[in-house]
């Protein structure tokens, strides 16, 4: 995609005119056939949460480190560690709050942290795909049609967030000699928290020293407005 192409995409004027402007900004449809392209992503979203979705042997032994029910309390723990996010996303907000929202929200930072392991799932994640749920929720509710059907808005939100995730990924991962010092000395700060810090303490304290000192007397943390 063009420069000039970006610049039109920026200017939208409804939720659907956004999904679409991300959609192809990030790579998720190509313009030729988006139908072809939207349908295979949504397949293979199902496909994806299927495979990953740990359904316990009942002849197995729970307190087995080995059978299929470590992976099943496994999973529950990292369901358990999102919700908590996903309950402190926008709480003065109903849409976030709402039942539904907080499903597909849950599912889809699931799936992913299932599928990238080496990560799994970090705090923050939730800010990242507060906005995409949002706006797939409100352009279905704008225009029913194949392109923005309910029923996918999962899928749909799934695809973006895997592309933002492209980006963001280096964010959340920790190098191997960070991994040595984790080993060693215990917690170590993410990338993501050591560039928020370089930002508000070094950066913007050079540019605006006033707003520096107040943001860090507040304990504002970086990343919270950063993302």
């Amino acid at each position: 995609m063009s420069l000039s192409d970006v610049l039109v995409y920026t200017r939208v004027k409804s939720a659907c005119d956004r999904l679409g402007a991300w959609r192809h900004v990030w790579g998720v449809l190509s313009r030729g056939a988006p139908h072809g392209a939207l349908q295979e992503s949504r397949d293979q979203y199902v496909r994806l949460v299927r495979e990953h979705k740990c359904v316990p042997d009942t002849e197995d032994d729970p307190l087995s480190q080995q059978s299929s029910w470590a992976s099943y309390f496994a999973d529950a723990e990292l369901c358990k560690m999102i919700n908590l996010d996903l309950q402190r996303t926008y709480p003065e907000d109903d849409f976030f709050q709402s039942p539904a929202a907080q499903a597909d929200m849950l599912e889809v930072l699931f799936l992913w942290a299932k599928l990238h392991p080496e990560i799994s799932y970090r705090q923050g994640m939730n800010e990242l795909l507060a906005p995409i749920v949002w706006v797939c929720s409100q352009a279905a509710a704008q225009d029913p049609s194949t392109l923005y059907d309910e029923k996918f808005i999962r899928h749909d939100s799934f695809a973006l967030f895997q592309a933002l995730m492209g980006v963001m990924e280096q964010f959340y991962s920790l190098s191997d000699e960070s991994k040595k010092t984790h080993e060693l000395v215990g917690a170590v700060q993410p990338p993501l928290k050591l560039l928020g810090d370089r930002i508000q303490k070094k950066l913007l304290k050079q540019v605006d020293g006033k707003l520096a000192t107040h943001l860090n007397q507040l304990g504002v943390d970086p990343p919270l407005y950063m993302m």
